[in-house]
Order: C-alpha cells, then structure tokens, then sequence
C-alpha cells in the first residue's frame, strides 16, 4: 500500500445527508457470463433466495478470465450493458451515436433507478492499463508524476459510471457517494491527493472529470458474489440471509501495525465506535498479524493491513468466521485474484467463511482505499453492505471491489431485540456475545453489578467459556475472587475442547492459575493437552502456560512432563513439522 504523491482536484457538490438506501430486491440487477454455466447458476441461486425478479438477470458472452483488456471489456460488458440498461429503463436517459476514446457508448443520462449492480463469479474482475488510451495531457505529466497515467482498474468500479458518461479512463473519479453526512469532506481529505492546485484546476483533463458528478443517485453501486469456487460465493448469500435472522454477533479485532499513522488512526477510530456499542474488541499491534496461538473466538469484525497474505490466526486451521462476518484486509494487491484460497485475501477469507468483504485489485494507494471507521460508522446507522461500503470509499474508476451480499445489514436486528430473543428462550449461535455486549455497556456506565447480575442469569440456562471469562474479570473487579473461581468451574470439567474453545480454556487456565485455583487450572491444562495433538503455535502456547502454571503450584512431576513435550515440539524443525 502505498501513499499518493500528487494531488488531484474533487468536484464534489454538496450532498443532502445521509438518508438509508434500503435496498429492494427489484431493484437489484444481476449480471452473469454466458460463456460460464456457473456463473449462471449463481445468478439463479441469488435471485431465487432473495426474491429478486428472474426478468433481473443479465448475461452476456464474456472472457472467463479474470483480467481482461479494455477492448473487451468495453465490447463485451460495457456497451452490452448500458444498451441494455438504457433500452430497458433502469437508466433513464438515450445513446447518441458517438463513443468515447475507449469506444465506450455515450448517452444523455438524468440518472438511474437501480439499486445494487451485482456480478457473479465468472463475470471478469480486471481491466488492464492500456497506454493508447491516455490523453496528451496526462502523457505532458512529468516523469515523477507517472503514476497518475493508469487505466488500470477494476471492472466493478468501471461500471459505477454506467450512467455517468463522458470520463476519463484514467485515474480516480470522485465519489459523491462518499462519507454523505460531511458533503465536503473529501475537498478536506488529509492528504495531498485532493489538494486544490491551481494548475490542475486549469486542466481541461480535470474539469471533464467533475462533469455529471452532480448526482448521487447517477452512481450504480456495484457488488460481486466471487470466490475461489461456486460453493463459497453461495455460501455469502446464505450467510447473509442466516445473519438477519439474529444480527451481528461475536467479537471484534483490529490488526494494527502498518506503516503510515494515517491508516491505524482509522483502524483504531473503527475500534472505538465499536466500543462505544459494547462490543469486545481486541488490538493486535505488532507488525505482525494476529499469531496463531491469540484469542480469536466468533471474529464477526476484523480489520487490519499491511500483509500480502493471510497467516497467524488468519489463516489458522480452527478459524472459521461466524455467519454475518465482515472482515477487511487493507493491502494493494487483496483482490489480485479470488481464485486462490490460502493467497492474497479476498479469495481466503471468503474460504473462511465471511460474509463480505472489500479488496483491490490493482495498487490503490491509501487515500483512495476504503476508510474502515467511516465503513463502521455507515453499518452503525443501519446501512446495508453495498451501501456502507460506497460511503467509505472516496473515489470511483479505480481498484476497489466488494464482495458479498450487498443487501447484507448486519444491525438489522438491534441488540434490543437480540436479547428479547435469547429471555424468551431462543438461543442464536454466539448469543453469549449479546450478553457480552449488555455487559459492557452497563460497565460503561457504571453499573457493574447490574452487569455482573445480568451476566449469571444467562450463564446459569447456557454455559459458555467467553461470558464465564468476562463474568469472572468482573467478579474479580468487584472483589469476588472466590465467586471468579465459582463461575469458571464448569471450564475444568469439559474433558474435550476443540476450534475457538482452545484458546479460550487456555486463558480460563492462566486466569485460574492466577487466583491460585489449583486442582481447576490444571484439569483444565490436561483436558487441554489430551485435545491438541499437532506441533504447532497453539499447542506450544498451551504448553508455556501448562509448565508455569505446574510451576507456580509447585507440581514437579507436571514440570518435568509438560516441560519434556514442550521441548520435543519447541525442537522439531518446522519442515518436518509440516510433512
């Protein structure tokens, strides 16, 4: 990721504020590829289970691969789709008989009637930089300022224009859509790329670039159902459609560590706003990721940036993410491809389970990469996926794509009704982070016993290690060490624990080990020892706290031990490891 070097003029009008698109299914338009049965049957598949009109689905011959040159993308989506749009009324407007520098067909556009674009997998993902098509005075631009001359783009952020003809194919456009409660923001972005320069207010090559951006409502907001195969771009519908049914619920985490301070103050202004809503929310702020041996139990959110692929407990065997999982990896090259599962990160974290997320396709820059506080503010107002995440993104014709379900409102259900849900006797997966969420937002406001009492009437119907350690933390914030011990007693008689649990047993241990509750700390560790059977990360994590906790217990035999197979797993080379 990289910072923009020069500045580049916004034309933005003021925008009324924000007012929620609510999406209608009939509005939505879906795009498939001909030339690719799967494509197809996604298309059907997304229709079918949200109700959108069989009418909606448009498909055209297209390339199956995923990069694509501009000629074809112009002759085989482009042309085909805005003819047909135009013909059929979603964009209101009439072609003239005149193409553009790309050969793009021109029209009269008063605006559109379309909610959501979405292209299903097999559908192309990007165009490719053709130097042809670049203008004299982009070609003027001196050598240092080489970087602005690229049409590269992705094809979803192409289409955004559809009913905004007569732009450049080159370098960023301005998104009216952007941060729609501070209209002029974007004039007032902190960074040098939207600086008002007098020179570039004078080029002819800007001033065509603020003409039509007068509209908000002549903007397609474009989304793609993609991954590395048909099952995982499915799943993103299903794990939308199951979420609504009981709102977002889990934990938060944030990656922090990057480079430039502009980016983590955004990645930690994200994490206080969910805060402030009583979420868990962990910081990570090593360069490195998230290791594999961390807590990482019901993800819901996770932001972080700055690493080519997933790894750590990213890309640890025991995560999968809960349904309604949003999760945003800010790196240049995220969408390079979707087609593989363990690279890049679009394409593995739909593997793992997300229900949306957002990537590039081609080098951004970080000023026009989507700002994840804006992101959570817009989800927090009860946007919807494809909403938020044009309210996030400052410009158009350029790298970022979304991905997942664009109709997705992850607080559609608030935590109101979550929690009539669960005292009536329904029991949602991860309900416990419902109570989490009451509890922190009752500390919050001082009331700590409320909290602590409102935790035991859950835990007393449904047992569950995340709420016994955050019950057990307040107990021992309140002075009850002998209560703390109480409530996770139920931890050391679980004989077995497997995915999330593991690391949440392990800091059930260490947090026993602390209050001095022997014999419930290392049954705990035992129950541990005998579920993790591979030399990896977690297991000599449990391990290191096993051998500490024998040792503050003064239990020598479990030293000994403990201490044996720690040293044999610490010992083992890594590639051995790894047959």
């Amino acid at each position: 990721m990289k910072v923009l070097k020069h500045s580049l003029i916004a034309g933005l009008m003021c925008l009324s504020s924000w007012v929620a698109l609510a999406g209608d299914p009939a509005k939505v338009l879906i795009v498939a590829n001909k030339r690719d049965s799967e494509s197809l049957r996604l298309a059907e598949y997304y229709s079918e289970k949200r109700g959108i009109p069989k009418k909606n689905i448009i498909a055209f011959n297209m390339p199956r691969e995923e990069e694509i040159t501009w000629s074809e993308f112009v002759e085989q989506l482009y042309n085909p789709l805005a003819t047909h749009l135009i013909e059929k009324g979603w964009i209101e407007g009439a072609l003239t008989v005149e193409k553009d520098r790309a050969g793009r067909v021109q029209a009269q556009c008063q605006g559109t009637s379309i909610d959501y674009l979405v292209l299903c997998r097999g559908v192309p993902l990007k165009i490719k930089h053709e130097p042809t098509f670049l203008t004299d005075a982009e070609r003027a631009f001196p050598p240092e300022e080489q970087h602005l001359n690229n049409n590269s783009a992705s094809v979803d952020s192409e289409l955004t224009l559809l009913a905004q003809p007569e732009t450049s194919v080159s370098w960023v456009l301005p998104n009216p859509l952007f941060d729609l409660d501070e209209p002029d923001k974007l004039m007032r972005y902190p960074s040098s790329m939207v600086r008002v320069d007098k020179r570039l207010l004078e080029n002819p090559m800007y001033i065509a670039r603020k003409v039509r951006l007068q509209m908000n409502n002549a903007i397609v907001r474009v989304a793609r159902l993609d991954g590395p195969t048909l099952m995982s771009a499915q799943a993103l519908i299903d794990h939308a459609l199951q979420a609504e049914q009981w709102g977002a619920l889990g934990r938060v985490y944030i990656d922090l560590g990057g480079p430039y301070d502009r980016g983590n103050e955004w990645m930690i202004a994200a994490g206080k706003l969910f805060e402030s809503h009583g979420f868990d929310v962990t910081y990570d702020e090593d360069k490195e990721l998230f290791p594999e041996d961390a807590r990482f139990d019901a993800p819901i959110f996770y932001f972080g940036w700055w690493s080519m692929h997933p790894k750590g407990a990213l890309a640890s065997p025991y995560l999968l993410f809960p349904s309604g999982a949003l999760a945003f990896h800010l790196h240049s090259f995220s969408s390079r491809t979707l087609r593989m599962e363990e690279h890049y990160w679009v394409g593995p974290l739909v593997t793992k389970g997300v229900t949306g997320t957002m990537g590039y396709v081609y080098e951004p820059y970080l000023d026009a990469a989507h700002r994840p506080d804006l992101f959570t503010e817009a989800l927090f107002k009860g946007m919807e996926l494809g909403e938020a995440a044009y309210y996030a993104t400052p410009f158009l014709s350029w790298q970022a794509i979304v991905v997942g379900d664009p109709l997705y409102r992850p607080f559609k259900v608030s935590l109101g009704t979550q929690l009539l849900m669960i005292q009536a006797g329904e029991n949602p997966p991860n309900a416990e982070y419902a109570v989490i969420r009451k509890m922190n937002l009752l500390e919050q406001a001082g009331k700590d016993s409320q909290a602590l009492a409102f935790a035991m009437a859950y835990l007393t119907r449904t047992p569950s290690i995340a709420l016994a350690l955050k019950t057990a933390y307040l107990q021992v914030k309140l002075g009850a060490p002998d209560k703390a011990i109480e409530v996770l007693e139920f931890v050391a008689q679980r004989p077995h624990f497997v995915g999330e649990s593991i690391a949440l047993a392990r800091d059930a241990a260490v947090f026993l080990t602390e209050l001095n509750a022997k014999e419930e700390a290392l049954a705990i560790f035992r129950h541990l020892l005998l579920s993790v059977s591979k030399r990896d990360a977690m297991t000599q994590s449990i391990l290191k706290a096993a051998v500490a906790s024998a040792k503050h217990f003064n239990e020598e035999d479990l030293v000994r031990q403990w201490g044996m197979r720690l040293g044999a797993s610490e010992g083992v080379p890594k590639a051995q490891e790894d047959k």
